[in-house]
């Protein structure tokens, strides 16, 4: 490649164009590029006979030197490293996270007031990673509760390589106007990115573990049993301003089946702060008489990233 870029350029120099015709030209070229030295030298010697040059082997090397030295140089630059990733050495530096809150009140015949609010956290060493969020979410219609739901999540894991992992999570919600008044999971189990790109992941997990619920009927009696939970992340950077989310899970027993998908879309104004739109839907397979299986939740949030 680099004797090659030197002949390119010793033909295109002004001295060659006054000296060598187009066909001695491209005689050198080819004689060049099959690497044969006794082609090259028959070529060669036809060149100096055809022309007033009489060494051309001296005029290539006369103007080669110059040019020679430049290509070497500029081959001996190395490609700047990027600046290496520096990891939090204490389990208290490098959390980042996110608030978002919306509010909604309406009035008229009835009085209606919705509240929602979250807090995230994440932090990722060198071996090591956190995740944790708190969700609340409060529904009032002229002063009576209607709807009120608390979420609480953390999980922990140790990178196994670049795209996979493995990790320990538990879930806890509380949610008495749904047909349990709380449930709990904690699962340990592997995850891995099967696409990990700058601007787009996907990410799945399976874990196993077990779970513990309280129905909200009378002299019901808590429900222990063990589940395996199959979840996948999708995340799309669609430009610099908007991203889409799609997080869809399922906790999987032998008398209860949770589903849930959380659909969300944020679009980014400042470096700090963002507005989202969210849809959640939960999905369970057993419920008592009068109550739905799908509960649905669209939020639109103010979101402050720190």
């Amino acid at each position: 490649m680099k004797k090659t870029l030197i002949l390119s350029a010793l033909l295109a120099s002004p001295f060659a164009q006054a000296e060598l015709s187009d066909s001695h030209k491209s005689s050198l070229t080819a004689a060049y590029g099959t690497g044969d030295s006794y082609v090259f030298e028959t070529i060669k010697n036809s060149i100096t006979s055809a022309t007033s040059i009489s060494d051309v082997e001296a005029f290539i090397t006369t103007l080669a030197k110059p040019i020679e030295a430049t290509t070497e140089t500029v081959a001996s630059i190395e490609p700047a490293a990027g600046p290496e990733k520096v990891y939090p050495t204490s389990l208290m530096d490098g959390w980042f996270g996110s608030v978002e809150g919306g509010f909604s009140l309406s009035s008229g015949n009835t009085e209606k007031r919705n509240l929602n609010a979250k807090l995230s956290g994440n932090r990722e060493g060198e071996k090591w990673f956190q995740k944790g969020s708190m969700e609340a979410r409060t529904t009032h219609e002229d002063d009576t509760r209607t709807e009120e739901e608390y979420r609480f999540k953390g999980e922990v894991g140790r990178k196994l390589s670049d795209i996979d992992y493995v990790f320990a999570s538990a879930n806890y919600v509380i949610d008495p106007f749904s047909s349990y008044d709380w449930r709990v999971d904690e699962v340990v189990g592997y995850g891995r990115y099967f696409i990990k790109e700058e601007n787009m992941t996907l990410e799945g997990k399976a874990a196993i573990g077990g779970r513990h619920s309280q129905p909200n009927q009378t002299g019901a009696e808590r429900e222990d049993e063990l589940v395996v939970k199959p979840a996948l992340a999708f995340q799309w950077n669609i430009n610099e301003a908007l991203t889409f989310g799609q997080d869809l899970s399922s906790t999987i027993g032998n008398e209860l089946v949770v589903t849930e998908s959380l659909t969300s879309l944020t679009n980014k104004m400042t470096d700090k702060l963002s507005l989202r739109a969210n849809l959640r839907a939960e999905h369970t397979n057993k419920v008592p008489a009068g109550t739905k299986k799908l509960d649905t939740v669209t939020s639109l949030n103010v979101v402050y990233d720190f």
